[in-house]
């Protein structure tokens, strides 16, 4: 399996993989306000096609397909949950389920998710990877696909991810602490990828020194980057 780390974009005949910032949609809200997928489409020149998606707040990998080829590889992926993912959360207190598995109906209403035995199954895998300075940091591996799935699943059962003001996890952070870290994926010509992204949390106040140390280490010794523009943590090429 080959292994991409997306420190940048990768782009090749079929796909572009890009690390997604937290606060950019990835499809356009509105007419307005461009998302992920219509920078990078102005960016190269032509229409990509859009297979899955994070929300605004979540960082992470996110695939672009920009040939039919390219397209049908990850949509027979994607429908299929042929499409692996691996998240990272940090929650403001453990969960309660040392069962390592997350099981739950999730009913779409009125603009959230809820758990409701009426709805469609969520199940989702997780691992504690650190635990200190009263924050939790998980893996969570998502069976099924449901919309905000692994938001509303730690929510339930008390630990809401931090900066999920939806959800009830505050806003103090200034985003939610929700990131995509990795997708494994087959490609049509190269087989079997595995993409990871790896953590930015920049967003921290360099004064808070001591969360630093701590997001540091959540992401086993991945830097924690201080960009100084933001424009370029899009992951998009910038005129000059």
């Amino acid at each position: 399996m080959r292994h991409i780390v997306l420190n940048d974009p990768w782009i090749d005949e079929h796909w572009l993989a890009v690390n997604k910032p937290a606060g950019i949609a990835t499809h356009s809200p509105d007419t307005h306000t461009p998302g992920l997928y219509e920078q990078w489409c102005a960016s190269l020149g032509e229409k990509l096609g859009i297979h899955h998606r994070l929300d605004a707040g979540t960082s992470g990998v996110i695939v672009f397909s920009r040939t039919p080829e390219g397209a049908a590889a990850l949509a027979r992926a994607f429908e299929n949950r042929l499409a692996h993912k691996r998240y990272l959360a940090i929650t403001s207190r453990p969960v309660d389920d040392r069962r390592g598995l997350l099981e739950d109906r999730l009913l779409r209403r009125g603009g959230k998710t809820h758990v409701d035995r009426t709805g469609k199954e969520a199940r989702s895998r997780i691992r504690m990877l650190d635990q200190r300075g009263g924050w939790t940091v998980y893996e969570v591996e998502p069976i099924t696909g449901r919309t905000h799935q692994i938001r509303v699943q730690l929510a339930s059962r008390g630990a809401p991810v931090l900066g999920d003001d939806l959800y009830g996890g505050g806003s103090g952070p200034g985003r939610m602490m929700l990131h995509a870290r990795e997708l494994m994926v087959d490609h049509p010509v190269e087989g079997p990828l595995r993409l990871e992204a790896p953590p930015d949390w920049s967003w921290w106040d360099g004064a808070r020194l001591d969360a630093d140390r701590l997001f540091e280490a959540v992401v086993q010794g991945l830097p924690v980057t201080r960009a100084a523009d933001d424009a370029l943590r899009l992951g998009v090429p910038v005129s000059t």
